[in-house]
């Protein structure tokens, strides 16, 4: 009948389009759920770390932390796609087939069954094996990354000494031995292959040896042996897939554990659970008998207590390690004091939400941060998160505070004028001109207490008068506490607090200070050719 022959045609035709659209979508849909759980797991893990202390990130590589929100959580995917959704999928087809197999013929279909074991003796062995490899290979991604960053962060020290070629053989020691644990974990994925080709082979062969006999003696017809021929050549495939897929189990559970790790070994800066704002928003800053201790014992601050009014400049003086950076720190919580109490505005600081304490704040950094933007992103950086004026409105203000720095006539000689990038680690300027755009940053937030770590240091004398001069005219309306390891006289400031290995040595005014303490007078010598007497009383 030619019009059934078509039709059986067409109808093969149907179903292999039918399996083929399902294929498709049964793969959109797997690999949608999984970059969904990876990027729910990166937004989640990210605002976390962001939750962090400090220390979280001083105790850590940055490679480290990226490999962690990189390649662990990318092995959480391949878990989803290949370990959870495959073995599913496999069972399902190997069950089946076993079931039609004992349909056919329960006794040979029993006898195969005595192989089971050793199958999963084999599969406990090679997830053993793979759970090492897995772990390897976590472990030397964290290294790559880590050269990397150190790398990167280094080259122009690596450069100036020579260490490239050393790091360079550093790092192809490291990617060599990733590479031997990548083709170690190859040639186990194609040894397995031929191990459950061999198996096939000889069951398959096997079979036929039984089927044969059974059909000469008449127990089996020829269908049933081709039939169950079929059911086991159809089980290989499967099975050989659901072997490769317990292999990537060990890859994904590594992935699951180094993230997790960072959510059972790390604790965020803990928000009230009624949080509190002061009732007027001046900028008073009180430390109360303040202690803190890094975890390794060495530096912190030792019962420190000092009082900022609405509108001072507090210098807060000490030689390195005195603990004046610890100090700004805890004040914007980015630690968490073991002792004593905080107050802005009469409000203690742990009472407080973070995001409405660290608004409370303009910072202008040792180490001039800034971020990879143009100029007028890193100005308006700190009024980011907030719904801060339009581009038009933006830039008519960072006119005017360009003008007010004295870095009108610098910005206007730039390319791209405030659209010029500024990287990271600020290339391409002056420290000077990187201050100064930093002190642009802290006068174009709209904050109550600014804070300065070094504002002068490593700056030259003109450069250095033209910062305090700044500090002294633009932020008078503000609170202002300005550390720094030597006095600064000529700031003005109105109060002045002398630290000394952690603990208050001294405060009070500049000239009473020179009146008083011996260690002030030190520090305000450093850098000339003599030092300061103590006044004739």
């Amino acid at each position: 009948d030619y019009a059934l022959l078509n039709w059986v045609i067409l109808g093969g035709l149907g179903v292999y389009l039918l399996h083929a659209v399902l294929r498709y979508y049964e793969q959109r849909l797997v690999t949608t759920f999984s970059m969904d759980l990876v990027t729910e797991i990166r937004r989640d893990l990210f605002r976390y770390q962001m939750r962090l202390p400090l220390t979280y990130f001083e105790n850590n590589a940055a490679g480290k932390l990226v490999s962690k929100l990189t390649y662990s959580i990318m092995m959480i995917k391949v878990l989803v796609e290949t370990f959870a959704y495959v073995c599913l999928r496999e069972s399902v087809t190997i069950l089946l087939l076993i079931v039609a197999a004992t349909v056919i013929d329960w006794r040979l279909t029993l006898i195969l069954s005595a192989l089971t074991p050793f199958v999963v003796l084999y599969i406990r062995r090679l997830n053993r094996y793979m759970a090492e490899v897995a772990s390897q290979l976590q472990t030397k991604n964290d290294q790559i990354l880590k050269i990397l960053d150190r790398a990167y962060h280094s080259a122009k020290l690596f450069q100036i000494f020579g260490g490239g070629m050393r790091e360079g053989d550093r790092f192809e020691e490291v990617l060599n031995q990733d590479k031997k644990f990548r083709i170690e974990r190859t040639m186990v994925y194609a040894g397995n292959a031929i191990l459950i080709g061999f198996l096939a082979s000889a069951v398959l062969l096997a079979s036929l040896w039984y089927g044969g006999r059974q059909i000469i003696q008449g127990q089996l017809s020829h269908g049933e042996v081709l039939a169950y021929m079929i059911c086991l050549a159809l089980l290989f495939r499967p099975l050989s897939q659901f072997v490769r897929a317990t292999a990537y189990l060990q890859a994904g559970l590594i992935g699951i554990r180094s993230v997790f790790s960072i959510f059972e070994n790390t604790t965020p800066i803990a928000e009230p659970e009624h949080p509190v704002l002061p009732e007027r928003r001046e900028g008073k800053v009180e430390f109360r008998g303040v202690w803190f201790q890094y975890a390794r014992g060495i530096g912190g601050l030792r019962n420190v207590s000092f009082r900022a009014e609405p509108g001072q400049k507090v210098l807060i003086v000490g030689q390195s390690g005195a603990g004046k950076s610890t100090l700004l720190n805890l004040l914007m919580r980015l630690y968490d004091g073991n002792r004593g109490s905080i107050l802005i505005d009469g409000v203690n600081i742990r009472k407080m939400r973070l995001d409405d304490l660290r608004a409370y704040f303009s910072v202008v950094a040792q180490d001039q941060l800034h971020v990879e933007d143009t100029i007028l992103g890193n100005v308006f950086f700190g009024e980011m998160g907030n719904k801060g004026p339009d581009m038009e409105a933006q830039l008519e203000k960072a006119l005017d505070l360009g003008r007010q720095m004295e870095l009108n006539r610098f910005i206007a000689s730039l390319e791209r004028k405030f659209g010029q990038k500024v990287g990271a680690e600020g290339l391409g300027y002056s420290r000077g001109e990187l201050q100064k755009l930093a002190l642009m940053r802290a006068a174009a937030k709209d904050a109550p207490i600014v804070l300065m770590d070094e504002p002068t240091a490593s700056l030259d004398h003109r450069s250095e008068r033209g910062v305090l001069k700044i500090i002294a005219e633009h932020f008078r309306k503000k609170t202002v506490l300005i550390i720094s390891h030597r006095p600064l006289p000529q700031l003005r400031p109105d109060w002045v607090v002398v630290l000394k290995k952690g603990a208050v040595e001294a405060q009070g005014r500049h000239e009473d200070l020179i009146a008083r303490s011996p260690y002030y007078r030190e520090l305000l010598a450093q850098g000339r050719e003599e030092p300061i007497p103590a006044p004739v009383v």
